[in-house]
């Protein structure tokens, strides 16, 4: 049976990437996706805060790399893991993934804004095993919205990575590649739940 794998943000599995954008993309037998159920007042998926327009200026203004500042908490261990990651990026000298331009990301975020105003979705009858993962301090999509996501899902498992942000699977990426290929090896339904 086919699992769904469910992330927030963009992450790099398998050889392949997913963009913020609520999407489905198809990997092999697996399917990859981001996504929430519904839109619960206040939960901020779709909202441009003033802490997400501040991280990108200052990352702007200090000709910094936005991740740093979106992906991961302003703690040491945050500050840390964002400069490893950043290393990690540069590891690979050819086949690059080109930076994205300017006018896709106003197109990425008008796309999000437009999802995050939709009525919610009856998750309900996906039977098979997902896979939600986040941090616990997502300035992006907020974390709650990783829970909310879990609940409604009647066969999901949760995972939550400690001091880290949208960036989480990223910080603790040994962990979170174990994990999903276990959730992928796994028997359907024997993963366990939240």
């Amino acid at each position: 049976m086919t699992k769904d794998l469910f992330c927030s943000g963009w992450h790099p599995i398998l050889g392949r990437g997913l963009s913020t954008t609520p999407s489905v993309g198809r990997v092999g037998r697996s399917y990859l996706c981001t996504g929430r159920r519904s839109r619960p007042s206040g939960d901020g998926v779709g909202n441009i805060t003033v802490k997400l327009l501040g991280d990108t200026v200052h990352g702007l203004l200090t000709r910094t790399n936005p991740k740093r500042y979106l992906f991961f908490t302003r703690t040491a261990n945050g500050k840390a893991a964002a400069t490893a990651y950043m290393d990690r990026l540069t590891e690979r000298t050819h086949d690059r993934v080109n930076p994205t331009p300017p006018r896709s990301v106003a197109a990425q975020i008008l796309a999000i804004r437009r999802w995050g105003a939709q009525n919610p979705m009856d998750l309900g009858s996906i039977e098979h095993p997902v896979l939600v993962a986040n941090g616990e301090d997502d300035r992006m999509l907020p974390t709650r919205a990783s829970f909310d996501l879990a609940h409604h899902l009647p066969n999901a498992s949760l995972r939550i990575y400690p001091d880290s942000g949208h960036g989480g699977v990223f910080q603790h990426h040994e962990h979170f590649v174990q994990e999903v290929l276990k959730f992928l090896r796994s028997p359907c339904g024997s993963e366990d739940r939240h």
